[in-house]
């Protein structure tokens, strides 16, 4: 059902016989229209008068929203979750479907270095004199020990294949 149908049964058109040119009751030439609030100009009758369950304590508010909402049917809800599902999925395929093609392509043209590239790189460096000073004979130790591992890690994760 519309929104339009839902008052009295019938289409409802909209009064357009309240807009005109002269400015509203009170308003200042110097303010903008668009800074006018009609509220700061109302009676506390007529803001009861125009919106009646906004006088109303929040329990009472939430209840009146809260019945009539409409609510989704299960069937309704499994199908949106199905969708959101498969559009992730797809977007997910695409972008590592994507990511491979693109990482392929320059590991062949040569832009970015392969995965056993990568692997022997760090096997012909060469450090400048005097890198360890500073270093005690324990720190020196367990330097080489974190680079053995991360080499060893770098060996068994490069290029994982997604």
């Amino acid at each position: 059902m519309a929104v339009a149908d839902r008052g009295s049964g019938g289409s409802q058109m909209l009064d357009l016989s309240q807009i005109s040119q002269t400015r509203p009751r009170g308003q200042d030439e110097d303010v903008p229209d668009i800074f006018y609030e009609p509220e700061s100009e109302m009676t506390p009758e007529e803001m009861k008068e125009a919106d009646p369950l906004g006088e109303q304590p929040l329990l009472d508010q939430a209840m009146k929203e809260l019945a009539e909402t409409i609510w989704p049917t299960p069937i309704s809800a499994l199908k949106e979750v199905v969708i959101l599902v498969a559009v992730i999925a797809g977007t997910a395929a695409l972008i590592i479907g994507w990511d491979n093609l693109l990482r392929d392509f320059y590991t062949n043209v040569g832009l970015i270095p392969g995965p056993e590239d990568l692997k022997t790189g760090a096997e012909n460096m060469v450090l400048p004199d005097g890198w360890t000073d500073g270093m005690s004979e324990d720190d020196f130790m367990k330097f080489q020990d974190e680079v053995g591992k991360a080499a060893t890690a770098v060996k068994d994760a490069a290029f994982p294949d997604l």
